[in-house]
């Protein structure tokens, strides 16, 4: 009976995990995609060019920043 017990008592927190990793998973697709396309579009451009500058900030507003924020973030998180 004690089996059942702790194995019912570690459901919800396993469910609780689970939804954080799946919506951790989620979060980091939006800046990885913009830093993805951000890239492809810098191999088109001259290094010299105004577009290029322009990506760059973009890759590094939309993409790394929140990304960082958000590793961060986690990272806290699990911090005793």
């Amino acid at each position: 009976m004690t089996t059942q017990t702790n194995q019912h008592s570690t459901e919800p927190q396993e469910a609780i995990f689970q939804s954080r990793v799946q919506q951790l998973a989620h979060d980091l697709r939006t800046p990885l995609s913009v830093i993805c396309m951000g890239v492809e579009a810098l191999k088109t451009c001259s290094p010299n060019s105004e577009d290029f500058a322009a990506i760059l900030a973009m890759i590094d507003e939309q993409g790394t920043s929140p990304l960082k924020e958000m590793i961060n973030d986690f990272a806290d998180d699990r911090q005793p």
